[in-house]
C-alpha cells in the first residue's frame, strides 16, 4: 500500500516511486492512474479499490436493502481480493496507490482484511493534516494536543470532542464538508459560537490551496458559500502564533 500523497504528482515521496517500480499490477482510481501513468509504466491496473465500498455500491444500486447491499460488497470485495491474490500467487507484487498517507482515514481498509499481515508493507506518503498546517501557517496544537478524527467518529463519541474543548486541545477533521450538517449541533453544543475555525482548502494541489477563517456560529454558512465542497480540513480551536 502506497501513499501519493495529497494533492498534486509533486507531493510524491522517492520511496513511493521505488516501491511502484518493483509493482507488476496496480491498484487505484482513475484520477491516480491518469496523474502517474508515467510511473504506471504501462502495467495493469486491476480495479479501483473505491468500487468496491459502502457509498460506492449504494449509489450504483439505490434500491437494495441494507442487508442485499451487504451480501453484494462482500461478494465484489471477495473478487477483488481473489484477483490480487491470482497476481501475487505468481510471483508478482501488487501496488494499492492511495491519496495521503494510506495509514490515516483511508477508504482501503477493506483490501487489508483479506491478507495477513506478512503480506502487507505499508509506504507512508503525505497526509493533508501534514500540508494543511503547513499552510495554515501557524502553531495549533491548543495544549499541546491535537485530536484527528471525522464527522462519523466524534459524533459517535461526543465525549471526546466535549474533552477536547473544555481542554482547549485543537481538533482536525478529516472529510468534513459533506458531513458538516450532521455536525454543526455538536460542535454548537461543545464551543461557543465566537471560537475560531479554520478550512484548509485542497491543500497540495498548487494554485487551488486556500485556507478561510471562520467562527462556529458562521462555520455552515462559510463552507456553504464556498465552491470546493470536497476537498478540505477544519481545524477548530485557537491558535497560537508562532514565536517571532
Amino acid at each position: 500500500m502506497i501513499g501519493i500523497g495529497c494533492g498534486d504528482t509533486r507531493m510524491i515521496t522517492l520511496e513511493a516511486l521505488s516501491g511502484m517500480a518493483k509493482a507488476g499490477a496496480f491498484i487505484c482510481p482513475p484520477d491516480i492512474a491518469r496523474r502517474f501513468a508515467h510511473y504506471l509504466g504501462g502495467k495493469p491496473v486491476l480495479f479501483d479499490m473505491y468500487d468496491f465500498t459502502p457509498p460506492a455500491l449504494k449509489k450504483q444500486n439505490p434500491d437494495l436493502s441494507p442487508e442485499d447491499l451487504q451480501n453484494l460488497l462482500k461478494e465484489k470485495q471477495e473478487q477483488a481480493a481473489g484477483t490480487i491474490k491470482k497476481i501475487m500467487s505468481e510471483g508478482r507484487n501488487v501496488a494499492l496507490l492511495d491519496y495521503g498517507d494510506p495509514a490515516i482515514f483511508t477508504g482501503n481498509v477493506w483490501v487489508r482484511d483479506f491478507f495477513e499481515e506478512k503480506d502487507l508493507k505499508i509506504i507512508t506518503g503525505i497526509s493533508s493534516f501534514n500540508a494543511a498546517s503547513a499552510l495554515l501557517n501557524k502553531k495549533f496544537d491548543g495544549n499541546r494536543s491535537i485530536v484527528l478524527t471525522t464527522p462519523w467518529d466524534i459524533t459517535a463519541n461526543p465525549a471526546l470532542l466535549q474533552a477536547a474543548a473544555a481542554r482547549g486541545d485543537a481538533v482536525v477533521l478529516f472529510f468534513p464538508l459533506t458531513n458538516l450538517s450532521m455536525l454543526m449541533p455538536l460542535l454548537q453544543d461543545c464551543y461557543p459560537p465566537a471560537t475560531p475555525a479554520f478550512i484548509v482548502y485542497k491543500a497540495g494541489y498548487e494554485g487551488g490551496e486556500e485556507v478561510v477563517e471562520t467562527t462556529i456560529e458562521r462555520l455552515q454558512t462559510t463552507v456553504d458559500e464556498h465552491e470546493e465542497k470536497m476537498l478540505a480540513l477544519l481545524y477548530i480551536g485557537a491558535p497560537v502564533k508562532k514565536d517571532g
